[in-house]
């Protein structure tokens, strides 16, 4: 049985700094052997931990403690909104990359892309040892609530912020790779910087604050 603990009392050791949160996770994680797919075929064993903070899931392989350490922080400190939170049920750090870093370097047109994280089908995954910040983690929690409202990563068309992402600029040279990606940042920047938001882009903070709400 994996082992459960609230967000408050996540909230309350993150404010002792990060070595106290890796203290945390070590004295509260479950420790499994799983059976993982290896390259080539195959699959292998490999220890991880596993904690439920609210209703989510975190599993990290061993020797990515800090990584998870650094990313429950920031989701201890960011008070991200519900349907946000709710939208991830499971959270995964790897060690090594994103084995489809290539594919998206071709997709997106973007030589050398590396993948700090991904997110859909209710999961996040985390890469390359690292933690991520409150923007990174509510961008890919969009991709999921996405999915779950339009049933795609990419804004129905019909809904307010296709009509808006019409009349408005992208959010970010990032955001100006697809329509999905442009989503997800919006709601990075909804969820970090409001004010800024709001003033460069009203009609997609009305359409985020809607969704969000």
């Amino acid at each position: 049985k994996v082992n459960t603990v609230s967000l408050e009392d996540l909230r309350a050791v993150t404010n002792k700094g990060i070595r106290a949160v890796q203290d945390f996770l070590e004295a509260q994680a479950t420790s499994v052997v799983e059976e993982q797919p290896k390259e080539g075929g195959g699959t292998v064993q490999q220890k991880l931990k596993k904690m439920v903070v609210g209703k989510t899931l975190y599993t990290w392989e061993e020797g990515a403690e800090r990584a998870a350490a650094g990313t429950l922080t920031s989701v201890a400190k960011s008070n991200l909104s519900k349907k946000l939170v709710d939208s991830v049920g499971e959270v995964n750090f790897l060690k090594g990359p994103n084995v489809m870093d290539s594919f998206w370097a071709k997709e997106y047109n973007k030589p050398g892309f590396v993948s700090a994280a991904t997110g859909g089908g209710g999961k996040m995954t985390v890469y390359n040892n690292e933690s991520v910040g409150p923007s990174t983690i509510a961008h890919e929690a969009a991709h999921n609530l996405a999915e779950k409202i339009w049933g795609s990563m990419t804004p129905d068309e019909h809904s307010n912020y296709a009509r808006a992402q019409k009349k408005e600029k992208p959010v970010s040279s990032y955001g100006a790779i697809h329509p999905r990606e442009d989503w997800a940042e919006a709601v990075g920047l909804y969820e970090t910087d409001r004010a800024t938001f709001k003033k460069k882009f009203p009609l997609k903070y009305a359409a985020v604050e809607e969704m969000l709400r």
